[in-house]
């Protein structure tokens, strides 16, 4: 089952709401870092500044993987176990975090843009999963 039009719209739209608030990123990362020692760990040396330009970039990626999940390529390599070794536990986590960072920020959120920003976001993630164990 794909992305309906109707919920990319509400997608974008939220999206386009939460990239006006400047503290929209600050707000995913202060509850995803926060949720516990495993993520905290992954960020202690992290420059956030530069961290939250790439998840911009990332979430753009992401909303097009539906389409095509390769252009997750590079975001794969990088979070794979070889490298950042990004569990794919930390994925689901990942998402509910960011989907409470809109709640948080985006004036209009309902249950139905919730819904658009799982469904937008999951085909990426599960690539990212897919591709965490690099052929040997």
């Amino acid at each position: 089952m794909g992305i309906r039009d109707d919920q990319l719209d509400l997608f974008n739209d939220s999206f386009e709401r939460c990239r006006q608030d400047p503290m929209f990123l600050d707000r995913f990362y202060s509850l995803f870092v926060g949720s516990n020692d495993e993520v905290r760990s992954l960020f202690r040396q992290t420059d956030m500044a530069r961290q939250k330009e790439l998840l911009m970039i990332t979430l753009s990626y992401m909303m097009l993987a539906h389409g095509d999940p390769k252009v997750l390529d590079r975001v794969a390599e990088r979070h794979n176990r070889k490298n950042l070794d990004i569990k794919p536990h930390q994925y689901v986590l990942w998402l509910e975090c960011m989907v409470a960072a809109v709640h948080q920020t985006d004036p209009m959120f309902s249950r139905d843009i919730a819904e658009a920003w799982r469904v937008t976001m999951q085909p990426g993630i599960d690539y990212l999963i897919s591709q965490y164990e690099p052929d040997i």
